[in-house]
């Protein structure tokens, strides 16, 4: 897009094309009565609210599950929870890499749609739901996602699209630090949480799934930070996804500690080679890979090597490797997946994917 403004902008046509560059004259803050105009119009007050029966009715059918999935899908995050035959029963996110970090996303992607599952949305930023746009089988399900408001259009078409499929919007618009819990079967159970943040990313929805027989906990706490969360777990955490893809968030509180001679798992979910905002920060970052670390979260190679640049090992299990300054371009690493007190044995291999077949996944599971 030509231009003779001094203003430089990114213009993207859709969330998954490439930016094209516009050079605007000016730029103006809108106020007053255009602005209050804007801001109803791609407000969400006109979708109604999910009755707590409606919300029970969507995550009771979830049944016991054996393993915590951290998808590689690229800058984003999309988490599965998968029974004893790994058939994934919830998805957390259903993300990908999108506008600026499109190029991390791996081609194709598919998930897995044999159960049925329901997807539980942490918030509504684009790169926790832009997986949908890769696998129509997305938006005929049930998703679960919280009230937030001042929405942009392309999330409003998102909605329309899953409720023109034949899928089930369910807004929750509980109170901070409201919870929700469901019985898994046996002694698990799955509890969504309202998180207390002023922001979209720290007031969204959190997750946590607890196995009362082996006392241990997943955390799930998309992009919100350890003080914001709205779940509490009884046990400490035997596996972790980690706030915000490894962005600095230690101000927002700290992690839990790593169980005391235990097996753990700490998943980062994050695209090879991001970029993020003028300073173009790459996730994850030193602050959050050395607060973890505190907390007795052994990342391995990743203090010796650097951070995100290789396989961590030890108790780190990443979806990829960064570029390093000396000129490796980084790569996929594909899934990862996490127990309850012991490493499944990998690899799950991902499903082919026909016209009609939803059944299959096209990410490999190939970490433990």
């Amino acid at each position: 897009m030509s231009g003779v403004g001094s203003v430089e902008a990114d213009v993207y046509g859709a969330i998954l094309a490439d930016p094209v560059p516009a050079y605007l004259s000016s730029v103006r803050v809108l106020s007053g009565t255009i602005a209050q105009s804007l801001s109803a119009t791609f407000d969400v007050d006109c979708w109604s609210d999910a009755s707590d029966q409606d919300l029970a009715d969507a995550l009771g059918k979830i049944s016991s599950v054996d393993t915590l999935v951290v998808y590689d899908i690229g800058q984003g995050s999309a988490l599965g929870i998968l029974d004893g035959n790994n058939s994934v029963q919830a998805f957390f996110d259903l993300g990908a890499g999108s506008y600026g970090n499109k190029h991390t996303r791996p081609k194709p992607l598919r998930f897995c749609w044999a159960a049925d599952p329901p997807v539980i949305l942490s918030h509504w930023d684009t790169d926790h739901w832009a997986g949908e746009q890769n696998d129509p089988g997305a938006q005929q399900r049930t998703w679960v996602a919280p009230r937030q408001t001042k929405l942009p259009p392309t999330h409003h078409l998102f909605a329309s699209r899953i409720l023109k499929a034949g899928g089930t919007l369910l807004i929750w618009n509980a109170a901070a630090g409201s919870t929700l819990q469901t019985s898994l079967g046996g002694a698990q159970t799955l509890t969504i949480g309202r998180c207390h943040g002023s922001t979209r990313n720290g007031s969204g929805i959190a997750c946590m799934i607890e196995n009362a027989n082996d006392q241990c906990a997943w955390l799930l706490t998309g992009d919100a930070g350890y003080s914001e969360l709205g779940v509490n777990p009884s046990y400490n955490p035997i596996s972790i996804v980690v706030p915000h893809h490894g962005s600095d968030m230690t101000h927002l509180g700290s992690p839990p500690n790593k169980p005391v001679n235990s097996y753990g798992r700490l998943l980062y979910s994050f695209g090879r080679g991001n970029k993020h905002g003028r300073t173009k920060v790459t996730h994850p970052t030193s602050n959050a890979v050395n607060d973890h670390q505190s907390k007795s979260w052994d990342h391995g190679a990743w203090l010796s090597t650097g951070i995100a640049t290789c396989v961590a090992g030890n108790d780190v299990l990443a979806t990829a490797e960064n570029p390093t300054i000396a000129g490796a371009a980084g790569r996929h690493l594909e899934s990862a997946a996490a127990g309850w007190l012991t490493a499944p044995v990998v690899p799950y291999s991902g499903l082919p994917h026909g016209k009609g077949k939803l059944a299959g996944c096209t990410t490999d599971i190939q970490q433990s």
